[in-house]
């Protein structure tokens, strides 16, 4: 069955974080603890409705869960199952692999007894889009660690800067995030989380989403340099 997509905006903020609800938050009132929306039900002011339960409500459904999921990994350990093979290459599914609407998250370490493949984690665009911005995220941390530069921004912040034409601002292409076929190069318009002025870090204001080819261009180097290699080739080539 097709996932139903529900926009961000359908959703209550934690009045507490100024975020969504999260499992385990608190409500003051009764001091029960958020579980998570309801879909499809509404409430009457058209905000998805939320489910909310006692706190030992949701330590009962935890130790259930980890349970079986323990049960799961151990049947799989003892008899790992093949990943199934993606339709469109012949090989695995690739992450952000488009299929009959949907896309690929991950192979799980859990076995699929109905199709005899492991099972497989999918979601819609927006879910696929957040894993994207989650990963981006813990790849910008590592470069800011390793560099010993600010690091002040989180998913959120770089989806709302995503070019909303979907294009390379620098370079005008179309942005396509993943793989070229049949290769492990990333695609020349792959989208590239920048830092304009690299020593000031990730911080606001000071990233940018361009195409992979535009930042293997720009590498660190100063606009006046790129602009004299510019027309240094410019010439090379009358």
């Amino acid at each position: 069955m097709k996932r139903i997509k529900y926009k961000d905006e359908l959703k209550s903020i934690n009045p507490l974080t100024g975020k969504f609800y999260k499992r385990g938050d608190k409500r003051e009132k009764d001091n029960r603890l958020f579980f998570c929306y309801k879909t499809p039900i509404r409430k009457k002011d058209g905000m998805l409705s939320e489910l909310w339960l006692k706190p030992e409500a949701i330590a009962k459904h935890k130790k259930q869960s980890d349970k079986r999921e323990k049960r799961y990994r151990s049947e799989y350990r003892a008899n790992k199952f093949p990943n199934r093979p993606s339709p469109n290459t012949g090989k695995d599914f690739y992450f952000g692999e488009e299929l009959d609407g949907q896309y690929f998250i991950n192979y799980r370490q859990t076995n699929d007894k109905e199709t005899g493949f492991r099972q497989e984690t999918w979601g819609d665009w927006d879910t696929y889009m957040a894993r994207r911005f989650s990963r981006t995220i813990k790849e910008s941390q590592r470069r800011a660690k390793k560099h010993n530069i600010p690091h002040e921004i989180d998913w959120r912040y770089i989806k709302s800067i995503f070019p909303s034409d979907n294009k390379c601002p620098a370079l005008g292409i179309k942005l396509q995030f993943g793989y070229e076929v049949g290769s492990s190069e990333t695609r020349e318009n792959s989208p590239s989380l920048d830092r304009i002025i690299p020593e000031k870090g990730y911080v606001k204001g000071n990233v940018v989403w361009i195409s992979q080819k535009a930042n293997l261009i720009k590498t660190n180097a100063k606009a006046s340099d790129i602009l004299k290699v510019a027309k240094w080739l410019e010439e090379s080539t009358k």
